[in-house]
């Protein structure tokens, strides 16, 4: 059985609009955060077409259903980055060009690549979460203090969450 719990997540982007540097003593961070947000929108997209994919492979109950809980989560995450994004987007509306392309060239990697170069690829991209992740909540207060909590609270959560799964596999 899974300790894997999907939870849907709300950051309230849809009440206010979100500045693009939401941390104005870091922008160079802000901006990274915020390419990330585009760039989960992308791969949780084929994290979840590739497990529905991987999922008649699958011969243990116990892996299938952690694969299922973590596409669940995934989709989650997905969400979540979403707001952000559409957020942003209704702010700066000639960023819809950017999630389209981005959006664009996952689906290309879903065509282009065989279903074992994605499993791997996804693995190699999750296995470097926790340390990056450790390092983003060790620093916390330099790169989510001050500015804006909503974004802060994705991004930090999202990394404290990623970095319990991963420290468990």
């Amino acid at each position: 059985m899974t300790n894997l719990q999907p939870r849907k997540m709300d950051f309230g982007f849809e009440d206010h609009d979100v500045p693009f540097l939401w941390n104005p003593e870091n922008p160079a961070w802000s901006s990274m955060s915020n390419a990330v947000s585009f760039l989960a929108i992308g791969f949780e997209k084929m994290i979840v077409k590739m497990i529905m994919q991987t999922k008649s492979r699958i011969s243990d109950p116990e892996v299938a259903e952690e694969a299922v809980a973590f596409m669940r989560q995934e989709g989650h995450h997905s969400t979540a980055h979403r707001q952000h994004v559409k957020a942003l987007i209704r702010r700066y509306p000639g960023l819809q060009n950017t999630l389209d392309a981005v959006i664009g060239e996952f689906d290309l990697l879903t065509e282009a690549t065989s279903l074992n170069y994605r499993l791997a690829y996804t693995a190699d991209l999750e296995a470097t979460f926790t340390p990056v992740f450790k390092l983003m909540l060790d620093n916390e207060a330099t790169l989510f203090r001050p500015g804006d909590d909503r974004v802060a609270s994705l991004s930090s959560g999202t990394s404290s969450r990623r970095s319990s799964i991963a420290a468990r596999h």
